[in-house]
């Protein structure tokens, strides 16, 4: 296995950060409080893409692809494109942390950035909107905190992480994944 970046493997990144948008344009096209949710695309596909790729920065690669197609269909307007590729681009990285941190088994690392994308990452995010004055997203945060919505958050990352898990078992000794990881 090469150590470095080639082709195949960028290629690889942005085709599942484009599939990422894909899965996540019905949710990101209905409102703000189904932004949140669009995490649960992210619990399972930013997990999936370190898995397949086995690279540092694949995730953050992912993301800001996903951000970049996604941005201008927000509800937020495309006015929000800065900001929103560095927000993404940032929990990219982390995830990219994550995984090097954690690379030594592929099952806790799923588990851990399934959990970190859909019940961390979207908090730190709205709260940053929050900062820069997006009173929506607020009313949206109380919504989910004080509702059974929170226990989703909660426990749907580590479900997405591990079907992430079950996935990337099931394809990684396809020819497909192998060219990817040589």
């Amino acid at each position: 296995m090469r150590k470095g970046w080639t082709t195949t493997k960028l290629i690889a990144t942005g085709a599942l950060g484009v599939l990422w948008a894909v899965f996540s344009f019905p949710l990101l096209s209905i409102g703000l409080i189904t932004h949140l949710f669009s995490g649960s695309i992210s619990g399972f596909m930013l997990p999936l893409t370190v898995l397949v790729v086995r690279q540092f920065g694949a995730a953050t690669i992912a993301a800001f692809v996903f951000s970049l197609l996604t941005t201008p269909l927000s509800t937020l307007g495309p006015v929000f494109l800065l900001p929103r590729l560095i927000l993404d681009t940032s929990a990219g990285l982390l995830v990219d942390l994550l995984y090097l941190y954690f690379r030594r088994n592929d099952k806790i690392a799923a588990l851990l950035i399934g959990f970190f994308t859909t019940a961390v990452w979207p908090f730190i995010m709205a709260i940053i909107l929050i900062q820069m004055g997006l009173e929506s997203v607020e009313r949206s945060l109380r919504f989910i905190f004080t509702s059974p919505l929170i226990l989703t958050f909660l426990f749907g990352g580590l479900v997405e992480g591990f079907i992430a898990y079950l996935i990337y078992q099931r394809i990684k000794n396809t020819a497909v994944v192998k060219r990817i990881q040589r």
